[in-house]
């Protein structure tokens, strides 16, 4: 069974408490992991926030990337002015109006809409991070690499959750991606090839929030496509 098969930490639950020193680095290693060159980053705001600009300062002056840090907030405005002392080659945009605090709480990743293709952003959140951070380094790698890869390119989109299992338990479930990516992670966070017969799901809220991902059986007729499919969601979308 793939270590990651269980749902994702919660936040709130018995894993968040104060981020270690450590745990921080891994968190912001995470989130810059997370973002492709060129991409629009949502940076919030807090300690994880602080350690993921960091580790995106880093890894910008080392790769020679380039991206454009948008300031949402007064807040923000200060880190990213510290990401661009950092890597000069992040580029900046207008300061954008003040956003409210708890969408300041979540990063902006990158994500293909349901409707044609469309470009989307899906959110995940810091507390989410920090709940991995703590669980081990396969469950940070499938956050930095599996999620991303799943929500860019997914086999389908479906709509309508009809299991209570896939729900998100702080509000209502809406949509669940669903691809084969191309690594699977070891309980020490190497790389593996994705494990047969199955598919891995990223399931996002009606607010655009991944809320559970997890790998899970794939349909033996379809091996992109997770078990039940058809009666499992009320649409595939794409």
């Amino acid at each position: 069974m793939p270590p990651s098969s269980s749902p994702v930490a919660e936040e709130g639950d018995s894993t968040r408490r104060a981020a270690t020193v450590g745990q921080l680095e891994h968190i912001g290693a995470m989130a810059a992991a997370m973002i492709q060159p060129g991409q629009i980053v949502g940076l919030g705001s807090g300690r994880a926030a602080h350690a993921f600009v960091r580790m995106l300062g880093r890894r910008c002056a080392e790769t020679k990337i380039s991206l454009t840090a948008v300031a949402t907030s007064q807040v923000e405005g200060r880190l990213t002015s510290a990401l661009t002392a950092a890597a000069p080659a992040v580029s900046m945009t207008a300061t954008m109006p003040e956003e409210s605090e708890t969408r300041r709480q979540y990063l902006q990743i990158d994500a293909v809409g349901p409707d044609d293709g469309k470009p989307t952003k899906v959110q995940i959140s810091y507390d989410r991070l920090h709940a991995l951070a703590a669980r081990g380094a396969v469950h940070i790698h499938e956050a930095a690499h599996v999620v991303p890869y799943v929500l860019q390119r997914p086999t389908a989109i479906f709509e309508g959750l009809r299991q209570d299992e896939d729900e998100d338990r702080r509000g209502v479930g809406w949509r669940c991606y669903c691809a084969i990516p191309e690594h699977s992670y070891r309980p020490d966070g190497t790389a593996a090839p994705p494990y047969p017969g199955q598919v891995y799901l990223v399931f996002v809220n009606q607010d655009g929030v991944a809320y559970n991902w997890r790998w899970e059986k794939g349909d033996p007729a379809t091996p992109a496509l997770p078990i039940n499919h058809a009666t499992r969601f009320k649409e595939r979308r794409l």
